[in-house]
């Protein structure tokens, strides 16, 4: 026989023997038991008339507050009230007025106001009329017994309360009346002041004026 028909051989392969996938038996969860819940309680709710009422009665007592106050600021406190809005607004200053100086045709001064102090006491204050009136006197160029006089203390005669101001000199030099305010006597006041100078003595006081301060 040629190669040509000698008998082909097909192997074919062995299933093996396989097993059959065991089913497990279904596994089914537990019925849930339901649990019932208590029933809940609604809220109260407010009676609608009881707050109604509290809101007008509130409202009510707001208007007869705020009544009340207007009615204190436009009839009681207005006349205080304008009275310090105009203190506010308004201020008073002292200003000094010296008098103005007068020339001839020339120009040459007749008569001007130069700066001075005055020196006044308070009898009330004053510790020893007497020694007080001794330190003053050469400064002053006024008898200590004219100036004792003044330092006493005294009442007024209209109501009978103490006097608080008496007049010592005036038209005083700022160099004398700077060692007075040096000295610190007690009651002793120092204040600006001014004084009248008259270059030309009575020359014209005619026209001019004569006082001599």
């Amino acid at each position: 026989m040629s190669r040509s028909e000698q008998p082909i051989r097909v192997v074919v392969p062995r299933e093996r023997n396989r097993r059959a996938p065991t089913r497990r038996k279904s596994e089914r969860p537990a019925p849930r038991r339901l649990i019932e819940k208590p029933p809940v309680t609604p809220p109260k709710l407010g009676h609608p008339k009881r707050r109604l009422r509290l809101a007008t009665a509130v409202s009510l007592l707001l208007f007869v507050v705020i009544g009340a106050r207007l009615v204190q600021l436009q009839l009681t406190d207005a006349p205080a009230y304008a009275a310090a809005g105009l203190q506010e607004r308004l201020s008073s200053i002292d200003l000094p007025a010296p008098r103005g100086a007068i020339l001839d045709r020339t120009g040459a001064v007749l008569a001007h106001s130069v700066e001075a102090r005055y020196v006044g006491a308070d009898p009330e204050l004053v510790v020893d009329p007497a020694r007080t009136a001794e330190a003053l006197s050469p400064l002053l160029g006024i008898a200590a017994s004219d100036l004792s006089g003044h330092l006493q203390r005294k009442k007024r005669e209209i109501d009978g309360k103490p006097v608080r101001f008496a007049w010592l000199a005036r038209g005083v030099d700022v160099d004398r009346a700077t060692q007075i305010a040096e000295m610190k006597l007690p009651g002793i006041v120092v204040g600006r002041d001014e004084r009248r100078d008259v270059p030309g003595d009575d020359l014209a006081a005619n026209l001019i004026g004569f006082t001599g301060t």
